[in-house]
């Protein structure tokens, strides 16, 4: 049927008991609705006999956030209550959905994240295949030949594909350095990430932005010590995308300017 933002609003105050309603969840399905993206599956909207909603909370409070009308299949009359087994199966992965290899998925949920400026976002599957479209060349160039390289990780490859538009060559020559680990000593930036990732505490957000800091000291040929996983790499990487108008580059409100400009090394811009 078709599910009105009324008819949404309406059902969402008949709610039964439900679980906690997870504001990105329904942002990220309303965005996904706003964009078209949106697909009628067999996943739709549950009433029991009471009348109460007691699946599809988060499809409808997206239709009310986006405003949009939407076919759905919905079932009314259910004798069932909310601690019926729904929402129990084993749940698709983005390699799943989407047909990719795990760790060019891995990649792709960093490069999002990073794209969006928001490292505790979940993206949908639909986030990572238009990320996916709209970096492949970089994406295929810095994952050729990768394998199972311990070094060049999921979240090391999102941000070096981050930093790829600034300057293809010099990160691509990053890549391999990081890669092989082969013609690099201490004082490099590829050396002391390559020392930190064997030790380091692998969360998907540090290494994010450790690499992104090790990049930073490696496009403007300065030595690096030692890794940190502050903030200010990536926010001069993201400061000199946002000055060359590059898409899909958070703005200051998101990701603030940092300071020291990034001045890569033989770029005269």
């Amino acid at each position: 049927m078709k599910v009105t933002p009324e008819f949404a609003s309406k059902a969402l105050a008949s709610i039964g008991r439900q679980r906690t309603l997870r504001s990105a969840i329904v942002r990220r399905h309303a965005d996904n609705m706003l964009a078209g993206a949106w697909v009628t599956t067999h996943q739709g909207i549950s009433f029991n006999s009471q009348g109460e909603l007691i699946d599809g909370q988060h499809r409808l409070a997206a239709v009310v956030m986006s405003g949009v009308t939407l076919d759905m299949l919905v079932t009314f009359g259910l004798n069932i209550g909310y601690g019926a087994p729904m929402d129990v199966g084993i749940k698709r992965t983005h390699a799943d959905s989407l047909g990719l290899p795990v760790k060019i998925c891995s990649l792709l949920t960093t490069l999002c994240n990073l794209e969006m400026g928001d490292m505790s976002n979940v993206p949908s599957s639909i986030d990572v295949k238009n990320c996916y479209d709209r970096n492949v060349d970089a994406v295929d160039d810095i994952t050729s030949g990768l394998h199972n390289n311990r070094y060049l990780r999921g979240p090391v490859a999102a941000a070096i594909v981050y930093a790829y538009p600034l300057a293809p060559d010099a990160v691509r020559n990053f890549r391999v350095q990081v890669l092989d680990g082969e013609m690099i000593q201490r004082g490099d930036p590829s050396f002391a990430l390559r020392a930190w990732l064997k030790g380091a505490c692998l969360v998907q957000r540090r290494v994010a932005l450790a690499t992104c800091n090790a990049l930073r000291h490696h496009l403007s040929g300065n030595p690096l010590a030692s890794i940190f996983t502050g903030t200010s790499g990536y926010q001069a990487i993201t400061s000199q995308r946002r000055k060359r108008h590059i898409p899909h580059t958070p703005s200051s409100s998101v990701v603030p300017s940092y300071a020291r400009a990034i001045t890569v090394e033989g770029d005269a811009s």
